[in-house]
């Protein structure tokens, strides 16, 4: 008769919202009879098409439908003694069809053209930028023997917000123009279910933090409401698979700010070797993204999470930044791996 603190826990993944309240009923008693603490509601992908003679019906996320399946499931949980938690949003990583391409997932991508000097180059790289991409730099870096660019010398070109060319005053020898661009990466959200379709968010950016607890946070909370106390005893973050996610739109100026020093001289050092300074750009470069998840992500959700009275439960491998830091300001740190 082990105490309920020592009982385990159990995945409880709704496939298409293709529920019932019926059996929520006999799920959730099927688990405390079966000597289950609780279970967490995954809301996921469907797995079969709507079948009226199997009686499955699929049920849109944030319909008053969903909110009364979740407020079914949460009172029933408590009547049988149970706890519950809930996977905020739907699938992996957060996101969903709220998350404009501005606020989502972004990456530093490279265009380059090598040139040799003395000679004025004019320069059209619109071609390569896209509806949502943000010119981040242009630099004039000059080419070693091996090939690589150096960051000692590195002249930062001044570009005009809306530039899609540049005149370059080249010198003599060979250079490499280096046009650093702020890229969505496009991800999507990984398996959602429906109505949760859609890009995920910039994990480095408090506003885009901030969209997703209003969207798939507030909206829910408040939709199924907080009689007897909140409605889950925590809220889940999966793991952070955020595909190539190494950039956001105040990377430049927070790096400055942290590192006391400018990176845009030093991007070439993030995408080859250009002499001895490119590990120490590169530490710089990654602790900041560090700083910049923690501080904006990690702790938004903790905080988020306190002010509706349930504790984050979150597994932060995966992060582009200090595993061991993110997982210190987490309420619950949980592990994917049993060695």
């Amino acid at each position: 008769a082990p105490p309920d603190a020592a009982k385990p826990m159990t995945r409880w993944w709704w496939f298409g919202g293709a529920v019932t309240p019926a059996e929520i009923t006999r799920e959730l008693t099927f688990m405390r009879d079966a000597g289950l603490r609780g279970a967490e509601i995954q809301p996921v992908y469907p797995v079969t098409v709507d079948d009226p003679a199997r009686r499955i019906r699929h049920v849109i996320y944030h319909s008053s439908e969903w909110y009364d399946l979740l407020r079914h499931a949460s009172r029933e949980a408590r009547r049988l003694g149970l706890q519950l938690d809930l996977t905020l949003g739907s699938g992996w990583p957060y996101g969903g069809p709220f998350v404009p391409a501005g606020l989502a997932a972004r990456r530093l991508r490279l265009v380059s053209q090598d040139v040799v000097g003395p000679k004025t180059y004019a320069w059209n790289f619109a071609p390569f930028l896209g509806d949502d991409d943000r010119v981040a730099a242009l630099v004039l870096a000059a080419v070693g023997e091996d090939g690589q660019p150096r960051v000692e010398g590195a002249r930062v070109l001044g570009l005009k917000p809306d530039a899609g060319t540049a005149g370059v005053s080249v010198p003599s020898g060979r250079w490499r123009l280096m046009l650093f661009v702020d890229s969505p990466t496009g991800m999507l959200v990984k398996r959602p279910t429906f109505g949760m379709e859609g890009l995920v968010i910039d994990h480095h950016n408090k506003d885009a933090v901030g969209l997703f607890l209003r969207a798939a946070g507030d909206r829910v909370f408040d939709a199924i409401g907080t009689e007897g106390g909140p409605p889950f005893h925590s809220v889940f973050c999966d793991s952070l698979e955020v595909y190539g996610a190494d950039w956001t739109e105040r990377l430049l100026a927070e790096f400055e700010r942290r590192r006391g020093y400018a990176l845009t001289p030093y991007l070439p050092a993030l995408f080859g070797d250009s002499g001895a300074l490119t590990p120490h750009v590169r530490y710089d470069y990654h602790l900041t993204l560090s700083d910049l998840i923690v501080e904006e992500f990690f702790v938004p959700l903790v905080a988020w999470s306190t002010r509706r009275g349930v504790k984050a439960r979150v597994q932060v491998h995966g992060a582009m930044g200090d595993v061991m830091r993110g997982y210190g300001v987490t309420d619950i740190p949980e592990g994917e791996n049993i060695f």
